[in-house]
């Protein structure tokens, strides 16, 4: 479809006349402004009269409209979607903990270390396993330690080193498989006595 055809579809009952004074008077491109006002400069424009190359801009083809790109969802998306690993940690990215608690990546002489307002600290090379999981030898300890956001730096730099997630962009989420019912799971005479599994406390 062109763009006069579009006009004329839009606004259906004029007379050829006033088709005629609406395509002199104004441009495509610029619907309220006045021909003189059009930017574009295409193949044939040259040497043409005022009158040509307002007929050539109306009988242009109108452009498909490209689909609108929700950048957010698609940087979400990408995040649930992307493997992170420790070498991808950088110094004042933002983690989140499973049991929710924030740290950021500071460095020291050692390594980097994920840190706290009021000093406290985890250092990353010796806490946690290369999949950001905390590295203990046994599954239910300190399984609220396990690194499951990952945040990169902030947008402002008044607040570069403040520890939250605000003004930050979302880099990596875990995504788990849903969690098995005490129901389910093998461990279930053990769970009932010990009471330390994650169903059974779930179940609880």
């Amino acid at each position: 479809m062109t763009y006069l055809e579009k006009y004329m579809e839009e606004h259906p009952g004029l007379s050829d006349e006033e088709y005629r004074r609406k395509v002199a008077l104004n441009c495509p491109h610029h619907p309220n402004g006045w021909v003189l006002s059009c930017p574009r400069h295409l193949p044939g424009y040259s040497g043409a009269s005022l009158a040509d190359q307002c007929r050539m801009c109306w009988n242009q083809e109108i452009p498909e409209a490209k689909p609108a790109n929700n950048k957010a969802n698609e940087r979400k998306e990408n995040a649930m979607n992307k493997t992170f690993t420790k070498a991808d940690l950088k110094v004042g990215y933002v983690v989140k903990y499973r049991n929710g608690n924030l740290r950021m990546v500071m460095p020291y002489a050692g390594g980097l270390v994920l840190t706290t307002i009021n000093g406290g600290m985890l250092d990353i090379d010796t806490a946690l396993n290369d999949d950001l999981t905390y590295r203990s030898f046994i599954q239910w300890t300190h399984k609220g330690l396990d690194v499951m956001e990952v945040y990169g730096l902030n947008k402002h730099g008044s607040d570069a080193c403040s520890i939250s997630t605000n003004g930050r962009e979302l880099l990596w989420k875990r995504e788990e498989p849903p969690k098995k019912t005490c129901d389910d799971c093998i461990h279930k005479v053990v769970c009932s006595h010990v009471g330390m599994c994650e169903h059974f406390a779930e179940k609880k």
